[in-house]
């Protein structure tokens, strides 16, 4: 019986404590569109290095984690995951540099692009 109402209970707190997030994916340029709710919004980064190519895809995860900025590489590419839960579209840019977990140094309005990644343009929130 406890472990029927701890589910209930846990399912509720999930659903109440759900945020809106953008819901998008871009092969040029950031996106700011579209819309789903989760526990977390996400925003994941992908830049080749090689060719300046880059993909921006933006969601939610039921998932919590931290909030903050992750950067790696794979081969040539780097990879920077931004996760966040301070509000309804925290996933989107200016929420990003609100809360101190990218800079706004990089050219032409992107915010993590390839130039941004080489030059260190990410801020790791160590909150």
């Amino acid at each position: 019986m406890r472990v029927a109402v701890f589910v209930v209970f846990s399912s509720f707190v999930m659903k109440t404590l759900a945020i809106s997030c953008y819901d998008c994916r871009s092969d040029d340029s950031t996106c700011n569109t579209g819309a789903c709710q989760g526990a977390i919004c996400v925003k994941m980064e992908t830049a080749n290095l090689d060719n300046e190519r880059r993909t921006v895809h933006k969601s939610c995860s039921d998932e919590f984690e931290e909030t903050q900025c992750k950067q790696s590489t794979f081969g040539s590419k780097m990879i920077i995951r931004c996760t966040c839960d301070s509000g309804a579209f925290c996933n989107g840019e200016d929420a990003l540099m609100a809360a101190g977990l990218i800079a706004n140094s990089a050219p032409m309005g992107w915010s993590l692009g390839v130039f941004g990644l080489c030059f260190g343009a990410v801020l790791i929130n160590v909150n």
